[in-house]
């Protein structure tokens, strides 16, 4: 039987409802939880926290929806198997294996686990949101995001987003290997910005009209720049700005 994923970084063993909800509440965030058959818990969850961003994983073993109350980052949730139903306001979203739902910050959310539900999700600080939009855009942003719950820009760019995701997580996974303090922030970095060209949000638009297909000669002086800084950390932002 092959581990969960982030298997390094166990938060979560346990058959006891009030264990149970102490670990979701105290590590995930939640408000409180819901089990109509207690007895049938089989609770498991991994968790690890970065700079920007925090990858966890978490299955019940039987019906259970979590109460999340409002939040200072996005959630991306990818089940690995089974569905999971996510409510936010009046918007409903079911999403299976190969599919995922996205909540915004400072949004209420009821998740409900089917059974056989085993999730991976990825959080997003809202400052690390607004930082990587502003310097997208190039202008401060006021406005808090508001993502789609379940609709993306195209299959593609949310599967280039799993796949950048899943990297992270065998890199994470894997004990003989390691990444620098900065090339972990570069990884982190790249997902924040596949994540905001791969939803849909208030700012999809300006994202579209404002970052249009890199000319030939701006490659070039990103070229320039990497080959005389090769032996430098680059980070996107630099780039961003030349």
């Amino acid at each position: 039987m092959s581990a969960d994923p982030l298997a390094r970084y166990p938060v979560l063993r346990t058959s006891r409802a009030d264990r149970f909800e102490q670990e979701v509440c105290g590590v995930y965030g939640a408000r409180g939880v819901t089990l109509p058959d207690p007895s049938a818990l089989n609770g498991r969850g991994n968790f690890v926290a970065l700079r920007d961003t925090a990858l966890g994983f978490g299955a019940c073993g039987t019906q259970a929806t979590i109460h999340f109350g409002e939040t200072d980052f996005a959630r991306l949730q990818l089940p690995v198997r089974g569905k999971v139903r996510t409510r936010g306001g009046a918007c409903l979203a079911v999403a299976a294996a190969g599919e995922a739902v996205l909540t915004s910050p400072g949004q209420p959310v009821d998740i409900d686990y089917e059974p056989d539900l085993e999730h991976l999700f990825l959080r997003v600080s809202l400052q690390a949101i607004r930082d990587r939009l502003g310097l997208l855009l190039d202008a401060p942003v006021y406005r808090d995001i508001e993502f789609e719950l379940a609709e993306f820009s195209c299959a593609p760019m949310l599967s280039g987003l799993q796949r950048l995701i899943g990297q992270l997580v065998a890199q994470l996974d894997d004990e003989h290997s390691q990444l620098s303090p900065l090339a972990l922030a570069e990884v982190e970095q790249a997902i924040v910005v596949q994540l905001l060209f791969a939803s849909r949000h208030n700012y999809s638009r300006l994202l579209e009209k404002d970052v249009p297909d890199p000319a030939p000669s701006h490659l070039r002086l990103v070229e320039a720049y990497i080959e005389a800084n090769w032996n430098q950390p680059i980070l996107v932002e630099t780039l961003v700005k030349i």
